[in-house]
């Protein structure tokens, strides 16, 4: 199997294209507890097996997988007993060539294209994330490249653990991002989870936000920040989109609101996995008759159904 065939098989069985490439392949994988790694390959003219530490998270153990499997499919001979990082700038040349067709593997191309919009939503990487069943930080850095492959478009993914800056990714050769600019826009963002920082900045249109790494309490954020064309100063991220459509269907009608809300909390078991447009249909079934004709009457203009899309999309099927 070549490296490109191997792609159209995550594609096109996203997110288990890994079982499937490990199938074609005949790899036996086996999990395990394991002592200071995260896994090894090891291949003969027979066989290839596969170990993975089953002590790490589910997350991290997919990851693992995908990068083992990158070794296979790229030819490139595995150190024993890898230790993987989240940061792709610990590798030499070889273990991020490796790295990055993983991230492939795990998110083609193609996906991250038809999941995100620009400028990029926190929305969209959680979305992503969860759909991928990935880390938040793998699922940024891998849309980070994605958006530094279109020309004059480019981001940087930063990982700060209590206040500090551990270390920053981006496969762009954007000259703004120093150490400095960091800083500036860190101190900027003043730690705020629910704040996007907007601004023109050298004739570039910046959004930043910050993302948690883990759990709050642990103090580790994930800034990924987005220096694009100006032609997007004038576009609302998608989180602005829902806001602003919902001021419009609700009219300050609160209890509406918060009886919307309800019904979406509830339709998120309901409809996870489930193609996008089936989602819509369910919820206008369900929902139809649950308030009166001025009220549900909102939710079928075009601001309306634009509002239930972009809700849903959260937990839908994106493949």
């Amino acid at each position: 199997m070549t490296p490109d065939e191997a792609i159209l098989l995550s594609q096109e069985f996203f997110p288990n294209g890994l079982d499937v490439i490990v199938n074609r392949l005949d790899i036996e994988v086996r999990y395990g507890e394991l002592i200071g790694c995260d896994g090894w390959c090891l291949s003969s003219n027979s066989k290839t097996i596969i170990r993975i530490n089953s002590l790490s998270s589910v997350n991290r153990q997919k990851f693992t997988l995908a990068h083992e499997l990158s070794h296979v499919l790229l030819g490139i001979a595995p150190s024993f007993g890898e230790r993987l990082f989240d940061n792709p700038d610990c590798y030499n040349s070889e273990e991020r060539k490796v790295d990055l067709f993983a991230s492939e593997l795990l998110i083609p191309k193609s996906i991250v294209e038809n999941s995100i919009n620009l400028p990029v939503s926190k929305r969209e990487i959680f979305s992503l994330a969860k759909h991928a069943k990935i880390s938040l930080i793998s699922t940024t850095i891998r849309v980070s490249n994605v958006i530094n492959e279109i020309e004059n478009h480019s981001s940087i993914v930063v990982f700060i653990n209590d206040s500090k800056i551990e270390w920053s990714w981006s496969s762009s050769n954007e000259s703004l991002f120093c150490k400095d600019f960091i800083d500036e826009v860190v101190n900027e963002l003043g730690f705020q989870q629910d704040r996007y920082l907007k601004k023109v900045i050298e004739n570039k249109f910046l959004v930043s936000y910050l993302l948690y790494a883990s759990k709050p309490e642990d103090k580790k954020y994930i800034l990924f920040i987005q220096l694009l064309p100006l032609k997007y100063a004038n576009t609302l991220i998608l989180d602005e989109e829902i806001s602003r459509l919902g001021k419009i269907i609700f009219r300050d009608d609160f209890a509406f609101q918060q009886s919307v809300s309800g019904c979406f909390g509830a339709m998120k078991r309901k409809v996870s996995g489930m193609k996008l447009e089936d989602a819509i249909k369910l919820f206008y079934s369900l929902y139809k008759n649950k308030w009166d004709d001025d009220k549900f009457s909102r939710l079928l203009t075009e601001e309306g159904k634009s509002f239930v899309k972009l809700k849903l999309s959260k937990w839908t099927n994106m493949s």
